[in-house]
């Protein structure tokens, strides 16, 4: 006996499934030549018809006609017969032809395959409770707020507050902060407000531009040096 974990386990499995389904499909009617289909109703209606005149009916020309039926040949869609002489080839029908829906069936038809009316009913029945029990631990406006926070997801997308910052450039707020204040900067390093500093660089080199360079230790190009001769042009 299945216990209800694994139930809602290979409910979960089953969910994704279906969209992975629903994924596939997208891929297929995207990559589907949309010649097929009409090649097969105009065949279903004349059948034998050469290349040539098909071409002309459905406007398609010979090099995309050529490809197409190259595909449908190769799926025992059709036959191509030789025409005598230099004529055109012929195209006719097969028995997988005629069967051939070009429609694939609705994923819920193929996901419950072999139910019946009463087996739909009784499994809607069963959702239903779990939905019901479920609703009463996340809440009734479950929905409204699952909207809400992909709204915000959206609107923060393209901004990482932990890596690139676009207001004026990049930046990281632990490494490069280039937000066009006066060029590029670290917060921790690099400081190019007006020239290049370093915070922590108090015993160093202070370049700011406050007259040239200064070092609070050493040189001050202010007019001359803190710690050695001071020059006073009077």
């Amino acid at each position: 006996m299945a216990s209800k974990r694994e139930v809602v386990e290979k409910i979960g499995v089953v969910n994704h499934m279906v969209g992975i389904a629903r994924h596939m499909r997208r891929e297929q009617e995207a990559a589907a030549d949309a010649n097929v289909g009409r090649i097969l109703a105009m065949l279903r209606i004349k059948d034998g018809i050469s290349t040539r005149e098909m071409g002309m009916v459905l406007g398609v020309d010979s090099e995309a006609m050529g490809t197409t039926l190259e595909s449908m040949v190769a799926s025992g869609l059709v036959e191509l017969s030789a025409a005598e002489g230099e004529g055109p080839k012929s195209v006719t029908l097969t028995e997988k032809g005629r069967d051939y829906q070009a429609e694939a069936k609705e994923l819920s038809d193929v996901a419950l395959d072999g139910f019946g009316d009463e087996d739909v009913d009784a499994l809607m029945g069963l959702l239903e409770r779990i939905e019901t029990s479920l609703t009463g631990e996340i809440g009734a406006d479950w929905r409204e707020r699952e909207e809400e926070r992909k709204a915000k997801k959206f609107q923060k997308k393209g901004f990482d507050r932990g890596g690139r910052d676009d207001r004026g450039g990049r930046g990281f707020r632990g490494g490069r902060d280039d937000r066009d204040r006066g060029g590029r900067g670290f917060r921790g390093g690099r400081d190019d407000r007006g020239g290049r500093g370093f915070r922590e660089d108090r015993g160093g080199r202070d370049d700011r531009d406050r007259g040239g360079r200064g070092f609070r230790g050493g040189r001050d190009d202010r007019g001359g040096f803190r710690g050695g001769n001071r020059r006073r042009d009077d």
